[in-house]
């Protein structure tokens, strides 16, 4: 009888065998993943600090960006200086002009007197030389003004004016005269370097105002002289009772007062019906009259 001879099972899986070149390989592979993770680690660094560097500038660039905004600041502070100060130079440099007064005439130039101090005509022709250095060629207007209870400028009126003269003017011509007045001096041109005084009066009744001025004719140099500065020697002593002449003054019926040497002393016309005007000088009262009828014709 044949014996049986058992053939030895097969284990279930079989048992892998190490060796030293397998494990010497997978160490190798494992190492290499290792490398690779940290060359990935070190490049993912690196990226990170040029992003950083990229977006907060080199030092160099963010000196220089430091300096620019000190210049930028500094060069605005400048800028707003300059600015305000040209501003202050313009401002300084620009004439200011006052209201201009208007009256009878256009004029060139303007002289303001306060009155308010002065006592009598002596003194008010005082004060009214001691502005003869601000008078300009051409038709100086010389406002005589008091100060109202607020202190502002009021013009005077002409009673006022006439009080002052100590006129003796009809009651029956102040009566046909405005308020409004105006004294002045022309300087110049033909009337060589002297200026030359004359008086305006505004009138509302020319009629009443032509008849009273014939009777104020005898008294009127003796009002006036001393306010159109006009120099007496002796023998003009007769000038106070001599006549006055009819004349003609740029088609004007006009009056005059001659002298011992037949010159013009002193002259008055109604350049309209609601303007008087009296000067020292046969050109200067041509011209004020011109210069009431342009702004005035009627």
């Amino acid at each position: 009888m044949e014996e049986k001879i058992e053939q030895p099972k097969k284990e279930q899986g079989l048992k892998t065998v190490r060796t030293f070149s397998s494990d010497m390989a997978e160490a190798v592979r494992e190492n290499q993943i290792s490398v690779i993770k940290i060359a990935m680690a070190e490049k993912e660094r690196r990226d990170q600090q040029e992003a950083l560097a990229r977006s907060g500038g080199t030092r160099f660039s963010k000196i220089m960006f430091f300096i620019g905004g000190i210049i930028f600041i500094g060069g605005s502070i400048f800028g707003i200086y300059y600015f305000i100060n040209q501003k202050k130079i313009r401002e300084n440099s620009i004439i200011r002009h006052e209201p201009r007064i208007e009256t009878f005439i256009s004029y060139d130039n303007a002289i303001k007197i306060d009155i308010s101090k002065i006592n009598g005509l002596m003194n008010l022709v005082s004060v009214i030389h001691s502005r003869e250095a601000e008078e300009k060629n051409g038709t100086n207007a010389i406002f005589l003004n008091k100060k109202d209870t607020e202190g502002n400028d009021v013009q005077l009126s002409k009673n006022e004016f006439l009080t002052i003269l100590k006129s003796t003017a009809p009651g029956s011509l102040t009566k046909s005269m405005k308020e409004d007045f105006l004294f002045g001096k022309y300087k110049g041109d033909t009337i060589a370097n002297n200026s030359t005084a004359f008086l305006i009066f505004g009138i509302n009744d020319y009629g009443l105002a032509y008849a009273s001025m014939l009777d104020w004719e005898k008294s009127i140099f003796s009002d006036l002289f001393i306010l159109f500065d006009i120099t007496l020697s002796d023998s003009d002593t007769a000038l106070f009772e001599k006549d006055w002449k009819d004349i003609i003054v740029n088609n004007k019926d006009a009056r005059v007062l001659y002298g011992v040497d037949g010159e013009g002393v002193l002259y008055y016309s109604f350049a309209n019906k609601s303007t008087l005007v009296i000067a020292e000088n046969a050109e200067v009262l041509k011209r004020i009259i011109n210069a009431v009828l342009i702004k005035n014709p009627q």
